[in-house]
């Protein structure tokens, strides 16, 4: 993982892009078969709206997929859309910025070139940041006349860096109108001017509670695997899982398995908490596997 000092020496050198990793700034591409949620899509319009979006949840809830969803619909419209996935090795600002630099870049290349030039030769972030935020935002209120899309996935990997979070309350207050900001995270940011957004009606805001699944949802997921369910066993299903899509996902999987006069008795005995269902169920489904990748598997997807 790149150190703060590493990441500078990166940037300046004389091919600076070489060092990020181009899928980082690419949506991850739709699965075959994938719950298409009508209503979740259709908030894409609200999205439209308002400067800020922010979609929290836990793990397994189904927020990049949202995401992914919305940026293929934005896509088939030909709105410019710019898309950054996060880690940890981005809650260094350097790093940050270099990414948040080029994720723009794919739709204008010449924008964030002077921001880049700035970065490159910076020594302190913690004090120079404002001057890479700076250019970026003016070549933004100057190179985005068009309605444009930058979402942010998995955010809280780099919540933990105060810096970071003052260059997104610098970017949300310096942004042009036409620029519409996405953010996906398991827990909720807490930088300014959020609060002032949410006061004045200008975020829009999934949690939990919008992602949970349906009915309706369950009984898609359960026909894909070929798994028909009555309405009184697929009601028990949200309740034992609380409508976390990833449950539900591996339950039909291993419903799949079950002989159809044994799966009310299957739904009937999920019990505890998500927690102990996502090992229970990735037990089932994952009989066959090491016992330290279904351990891996359960902390991946466990919400922090």
């Amino acid at each position: 993982m790149l150190q703060p000092q590493a990441a500078s020496t990166v940037l300046s050198s004389t091919q600076p892009a070489q060092s990020l990793l181009p899928l980082k700034l690419t949506p991850p591409p739709l699965r075959d078969g994938v719950l298409l949620r009508p209503d979740l899509q259709a908030l894409l319009s609200e999205v439209r709206l308002h400067p800020l979006t922010l979609v929290i949840a836990p793990a397994g809830y189904g927020k990049t997929t949202l995401l992914s969803q919305w940026v293929a619909d934005l896509q088939r419209t030909n709105a410019p859309v710019c898309w950054l996935s996060l880690d940890r090795g981005e809650r260094y600002p350097a790093m940050f910025l270099a990414y948040l630099i080029r994720a723009f870049q794919a739709i204008a290349p010449q924008l964030g070139q002077e921001a880049w030039r700035v970065l490159s030769g910076a020594s302190n972030m913690q004090r120079d940041w404002p001057l890479v935020a700076g250019a970026l935002c003016s070549d933004l209120q100057r190179m985005l006349p068009t309605t444009t899309f930058l979402f942010l996935d998995d955010l809280q990997q780099v919540m933990d860096s105060a810096v970071i979070g003052q260059i997104l309350s610098y970017l949300l207050r310096a942004a042009p109108p036409t620029l519409h900001i996405v953010i996906a995270a398991r827990r909720a940011p807490t930088f300014a001017p959020i609060s002032r957004l949410r006061t004045e009606g200008r975020i829009l805001e999934l949690s939990q509670r919008e992602l949970h699944l349906s009915v309706e949802d369950a009984r898609q997921l359960m026909a894909s695997q070929g798994v028909d369910l009555s309405d009184a066993d697929l009601t028990v299903l949200l309740a034992r899982t609380e409508g976390w899509a990833l449950s539900i996902q591996l339950a039909a999987r291993a419903l799949a398995s079950q002989p159809s006069e044994r799966r009310t008795d299957f739904v009937q005995a999920l019990a505890g908490s998500q927690q102990q269902l996502l090992r229970y169920l990735a037990t089932e489904v994952l009989a066959d596997l090491p016992a330290e990748l279904i351990d891996f598997l359960r902390l991946v997807a466990i919400p922090e």
